[in-house]
């Protein structure tokens, strides 16, 4: 979000992914045989679906095939999302609801063998071979599912068990709302119950999210034709933002001034919740403790590599973008969701921890640039500084400061 020109970004890096980016936008033709190729295999009509992103979802990775983010490239570098992720997300989503059934583990995998198979000696011979055959899945060609420039900024960073704060800008590809052709096939001992039972895996898995990211809105892709995702929900409210609003990457035009784009970002919220909850948890517990606490509920990417219980999500239905002399204006319905690894006996303290920091989110600061600024004018530039974030409830046309309304699912 800062100046290209300065010592905290590569901007030989961000030129090559703008490019990439553009250049993106010539793989119609490509991805039209991709998509048709998948529904001639798959055969059956029935054998094929649609998921859309309701946002992002997260491409590539750049340390190489053992740490590779997903979708990953294929040979020709177009996104795709491979058979054997496909395969690992409906598995996945099979052993976890046989878990909550009361089955540990080893019993579950166990349950799930005549459906995709298994190693295991003790294994029937005839349960050691997958039912089910996934196919890769490419993206619909679309400007909306373009490849485009994004931005991560993990502005705090714990370090010997202390909040560090400092700027870490790191630009990397992803998708914006592209929508997957999604094709599986049976094999000559599928029937058509667990053909149909793999398959309803499969989309549930997909609704939770792929790749990175996924608590932070990216990766979650609904079927054609859903609203709505499976997960439980912890909270929801609509909201309005004015002021400098929430930016990603800046756009670097040759011999002009760089151009911020204004996004609603789920990501951004994740992260005002994750600051007010890191701010009064150090007050009362030990710093180890509260770093613990919050890898458990907002993910850490350390060694610790922990999923995190909340899931930030958002819808957008505005967007005003702002300028130095002018606020801008955002908005959308804000939604917090349990992620598959939230323990369901802690729901009702999840819930009410995520009740209290949106309360602090919206009441004590915003979100975005000038989060912890009140939305003002000034004379010098940007003469616009701030942030200013409301709950907005149906049933009352005006903003209370004092009150809030949330909906409990």
């Amino acid at each position: 979000m800062r100046s290209p020109d300065t010592a905290d970004k590569d901007k030989t890096k961000l030129e090559i992914l703008q490019l990439a980016a553009e250049k993106s936008k010539s793989y119609g033709k490509r991805l039209e045989v991709l998509t048709s190729r998948t529904k001639r295999i798959a055969g059956e009509d029935n054998n094929t679906f649609k998921v859309t992103s309701t946002w992002r979802i997260r491409v590539g990775g750049q340390r190489g095939p053992e740490s590779m983010l997903l979708p990953a490239w294929d040979a020709l570098g177009i996104p795709y999302i491979p058979s054997s992720t496909l395969r690992g997300v409906a598995r996945d989503r099979a052993i976890r609801e046989f878990m909550a059934e009361g089955m540990n583990y080893e019993q579950a995998t166990k349950q799930i063998a005549p459906y995709f198979g298994s190693i295991d000696s003790s294994t029937p011979t005839e349960d050691r071979m997958g039912k089910v055959i996934f196919l890769d899945a490419y993206p619909v060609p679309a400007d909306s599912g373009a490849l485009a420039v994004d931005l991560a900024n993990n502005i705090w960073k714990w370090k010997d068990n202390l909040p560090e704060y400092g700027a870490r800008p790191f630009a990397f590809l992803s998708l914006v709302k592209p929508t997957f052709v999604i094709g599986i096939k049976p094999t000559q001992k599928c029937n058509e119950e667990t053909l149909d039972r793999v398959k309803n895996w499969l989309i549930a898995g997909l609704q939770s999210g792929i790749g990175s990211r996924v608590n932070s809105g990216y990766g979650e892709l609904l079927k054609d034709g859903a609203v709505n995702s499976t997960q439980k929900e912890i909270l929801r409210t609509n909201f309005i933002l004015e002021g400098q609003l929430i930016h990603g990457v800046q756009k670097i035009i040759p011999q002009k001034h760089a151009q911020s784009q204004s996004e609603l970002r789920p990501i951004a919220f994740r992260a005002m919740l994750r600051y007010w909850f890191r701010s009064l948890a150090l007050g009362v517990l030990p710093s180890d403790e509260v770093k613990d606490w919050e890898a458990k509920l907002f993910g850490a990417i350390d060694s610790s590599c922990t999923y995190g219980w909340i899931s930030v999500h958002i819808i957008e239905k505005e967007c005003k973008p702002s300028f130095p002399d002018v606020s801008g204006k955002q908005s959308g319905t804000l939604i917090l969701r349990y992620s598959d690894s939230a323990p369901i006996d802690l729901y009702d303290s999840i819930y009410k921890l995520c009740r209290h920091l949106t309360w602090l989110m919206f009441n004590l600061g915003g979100v975005g640039q000038g989060a912890r600024r009140p939305l003002h004018q000034r004379s010098r530039f940007p003469k616009c500084r701030g942030s200013k974030l409301q709950i907005v409830n149906e049933k009352y046309q005006s903003f209370s400061l004092t009150k809030t309304y949330f909906r409990k699912v």
